[in-house]
């Protein structure tokens, strides 16, 4: 079954730009998916349609031989599991189809300006 996935906003933002919370609109239903902080408490969107972090950086933090530089590498949104594996009992029914999850990574790359590894934990 195809869904309508529509991406809403993302507040993540230097120096923990992969910690934002995620808004999106899954088949008409507003979702958040983030980690139990602030923001994602004071989202406006009810409880039961709130959801852990699903996603990483395919980039990272790469160091000199002695770790005396330190310097990050963006790379893309990617999805924290592999495609392969059941989706977590953590989501529910209705939204665990990988290709939501797909969806929403692609739509993450394509509206957030910023590349997800911004070095702001160096």
């Amino acid at each position: 079954m195809k869904h309508n996935v529509e991406f809403i906003s993302y507040d993540g933002k230097y120096p923990c730009l992969c910690m934002g919370t995620l808004l999106v609109k899954i088949d008409g239903q507003q979702y958040a998916f983030g980690l139990e902080n602030d923001a994602f408490s004071k989202t406006n969107i009810k409880d039961e349609y709130k959801y852990p972090i699903f996603w990483g950086s395919s980039g990272g933090i790469a160091h000199s031989e002695d770790y005396s530089d330190m310097w990050a590498i963006g790379g893309d949104w990617v999805l924290d599991f592999d495609e392969e594996e059941e989706i977590s009992e953590d989501y529910p029914e209705e939204i665990r189809d990988i290709e939501i999850f797909k969806e929403m990574i692609r739509l993450m790359n394509e509206n957030i300006e910023a590349i997800p590894c911004c070095g702001g934990c160096i």
